[in-house]
C-alpha cells in the first residue's frame, strides 16, 4: 500500500494547493451577493447551471462564471458509512457489507482557471463472498473465481482533477484526469489478493459564439488488475470457474502444482472521443453529448495469453432546461463485445519448454442496450434556493449474450426495466436548512436462459448459475427517504449531517420472502 498511500498523499497536496490559491486569489464578489447565495450553494445546482460539469470535457468548467459572474466556489469534507445486508442478492454479492468512506470535493476558481477536483479513501468489508474476484466481474468472460464463502476485505484510493482555461473570450482548454487504485483481499481455504489500477486522462476544448457551445475532446483509459491465487488448507477441495458475470465456461480443481491456476492478469486500453453542442438562452438550454468509445482487453492466465475482449460502445446525453426549473434528461449507451479465445500448445525447443499460439477464435459475443429517461419539476428562487424538486424516471437495459465455444452453447436474453419516482422538500429557519426526500422504485424483470451440449454437467454449477437469472428477471421493489440538515458553524463554515435508509422486497421466483436494506450516514463541513 506504500504506493498507493503516495500517490493519495499527491492528491491532497493538490487540494490543499488548490483551496489555499482559491481563498487567496480568487476575486470576490459583492459580500452581500455572497451572503445571499452562499448557505445555499451544492455541486447539484451548479450541474443545473452548467451541465459541462458533469459532461466528459473539462473545458466546460470555464463556462461556469460567464453563467454566475458571482460564483466564489464550493468545498467540502465528509466523512459516511453505509450498511448493506439481506438475501436478496446476486449469488456473488455479500450477505453483509460495510463501507468507511473519507472524501473531499472542490469547485473553485482560481483567477481565470477554473478547477473541480474530488479525493476519496474507501474500505470496504464484505462477510462470506463467493464467486467475486473482480472490480468489475461483467467486463470480462475470460476470468476466475472460486466458490469459497469468505470475508473480502478491500482498500480503494480515487482521485479525479479536470481543470479549464480561457484562451480567449471564445475558446476554452481544459483537461480530465482520473486515478484509482486498490487493494482487495480475502483469505479462506483457498486467498487471493486483487491488485487494481484505473487511469483516465481526456484533453478537451470548447468554442463559444453567441448562445452555442461546440465542444470536443476524448483520450485514453488504461486498468489492469492482477489477481493472485494460493492454498491455505491443503485437504479442501476448491472450485474453480472461468467467469461472465456468473456464466461457468469449465470446472476445475484448484491444484498449485498440476493446474498452475496461480495468476491472472486483466491489461486494458480504451480509447475515448465524445462531441459536445450546447444552444443556450434566458429561457431554456439545449446540451447534447455523443461518444464512442473503443476497449482492448488482454486476458492472461500465469504467464500465457487466454483471450482477448473488443469492445465498442456508443453514448448519448441530451438534456433540455426550461427556466431552471424544468428538465428532461436522455441517456443511451449501446455496446458490442467480442470475446476471442486462443488456441495454444506446448512445445520444446532448445530443452525449454513454451507455450504458442496457433490460431484463434470467437466464443462470446454481447450487446447491451441501456436507456434512461429523466422528468425534473421544481421550484426554486435565483440559482440555488430550492423549495421542492419532483422527478420520475425509467430506466430500460436488454442484454443478449452467446457464449458458444466447444464443448459449450449458452444464450442468456434478459430485459429489465425500472421504474423511480422521488419528491424532495425544503425548510429553511434562521440560517439552517433541512432537505427530506422520500423514494420508491419498480423494477420488472425477464428474459430466457438456454443452455445447450456440455454446460450444466453438475448441480454445483447450476445452482448459482440459476440464482442469477432467477435474481435479474424478478420483480422488486425498493422504498427509502433520505435526508440533510446543514447549520453555520462560523462565517465561512457550514456543517451538515446526511443520511438514507432503503429497503428492498421481492415478488417471484423463489425470493418471496428476502429482503435487501441499505443505511448510509454521512457527516462533514462545506466551505
Amino acid at each position: 500500500m506504500n504506493k498507493q498511500f503516495f500517490i493519495g498523499m499527491i492528491w491532497c497536496a493538490i487540494f490543499l494547493g488548490g483551496y489555499t490559491l482559491s481563498f487567496g486569489q480568487a476575486k470576490e464578489p459583492s459580500q452581500s451577493t455572497v451572503d445571499n447565495d452562499k448557505p445555499y450553494y451544492s455541486f447539484k445546482n451548479f450541474e443545473w447551471v452548467n451541465p459541462w460539469i458533469n459532461s466528459m470535457n473539462g473545458a466546460g468548467l470555464g463556462l461556469l462564471s460567464k453563467q454566475i459572474p458571482h460564483f466564489v466556489g464550493l468545498s467540502d469534507l465528509s466523512v459516511s458509512m453505509m450498511r448493506e445486508q439481506g438475501e436478496l442478492r446476486l449469488p456473488y454479492t455479500a450477505p453483509q457489507e460495510n463501507h468507511l468512506n473519507i472524501g473531499t470535493r472542490t469547485l473553485q476558481k482560481i483567477n481565470k482557471t477554473t478547477i473541480k477536483a474530488s479525493f476519496n479513501y474507501e474500505y470496504n468489508t464484505n462477510s462470506e463472498t463467493q464467486w467475486n474476484a473482480l472490480y468489475d466481474m461483467k467486463n470480462t468472460p475470460f476470468f476466475v473465481t472460486d466458490s469459497n464463502a469468505a470475508r473480502i476485505n478491500s482498500e480503494l484510493f480515487m482521485g479525479s482533477f479536470n481543470l479549464s482555461h480561457p484562451i480567449n473570450d471564445k475558446l476554452f482548454l481544459g483537461v480530465q484526469a482520473n486515478y484509482q487504485t486498490a487493494v482487495r483481499a480475502k483469505t479462506r481455504d483457498l486467498r487471493f489478493t486483487n491488485n487494481y489500477v484505473q487511469m483516465t486522462f481526456l484533453p478537451g476544448i470548447v468554442y463559444q459564439k453567441s448562445n452555442i457551445n461546440i465542444g470536443i475532446s476524448g483520450g485514453l483509459k488504461y486498468t489492469a488488475e492482477d489477481i493472485s491465487f494460493g492454498e491455505v488448507e491443503k485437504n479442501i477441495i476448491k472450485q474453480i470457474f472461468y467467469v461472465k458475470g456468473i456464466w461457468f465456461v469449465k470446472e476445475n480443481v484448484y491444484d498449485p502444482i498440476l493446474n498452475h491456476y496461480n495468476n491472472r492478469k486483466i491489461d486494458d486500453l480504451a480509447f475515448l472521443g465524445q462531441l459536445q453542442f450546447e444552444y443556450k438562452t434566458d429561457k431554456i438550454n439545449l446540451f447534447n453529448q455523443v461518444g464512442v468509445d473503443t476497449r482492448y482487453s488482454k486476458q492472461y492466465h500465469e504467464n500465457y495469453r487466454h483471450g482477448d475482449v473488443h469492445d465498442l460502445c456508443f453514448s448519448y446525453r441530451g438534456l433540455l432546461q426550461f427556466r431552471n426549473v424544468f428538465s428532461i434528461e436522455v441517456n443511451a449507451d449501446y455496446l458490442a463485445r467480442d470475446g476471442i479465445s486462443f488456441i495454444q500448445q506446448q512445445i520444446t525447443q532448445d530443452g525449454k519448454s513454451q507455450i504458442i499460439t496457433i490460431g484463434e477464435e470467437k466464443s462470446y459475443l454481447q450487446k447491451t442496450f441501456d436507456g434512461e429517461l429523466y422528468l425534473t419539476y421544481r421550484d426554486i428562487d435565483g440559482y440555488f434556493k430550492e423549495n421542492w424538486e419532483f422527478v420520475i424516471s425509467g430506466d430500460v437495459s436488454l442484454n443478449q449474450a452467446n457464449y458458444f465455444r466447444h464443448p459449450i452453447d449458452a444464450k442468456q436474453d434478459l430485459t429489465t426495466i425500472k421504474i423511480n419516482t422521488s419528491f424532495s422538500k425544503f425548510f429553511y429557519f434562521n440560517k439552517s436548512s433541512f432537505e427530506i426526500t422520500p423514494k420508491i422504485t419498480l423494477q420488472l424483470g425477464s428474459g430466457d436462459a438456454l443452455y445447450g451440449r456440455g454446460y450444466l454437467d453438475s448441480d454445483f454449477q447450476a445452482s448459482p448459475l440459476n440464482a442469477e437469472f432467477y435474481f435479474n428477471t424478478s420483480t422488486r421493489t425498493t422504498g427509502g427517504i433520505s435526508f440533510e440538515y446543514s447549520t453555520p458553524m462560523t462565517s465561512k463554515l457550514r456543517g451538515f449531517i446526511a443520511g438514507s435508509v432503503c429497503y428492498q422486497q421481492a415478488f417471484n421466483n423463489g425470493f418471496e420472502d428476502q429482503y435487501r436494506s441499505n443505511c448510509w450516514l454521512s457527516t462533514g463541513i462545506k466551505f
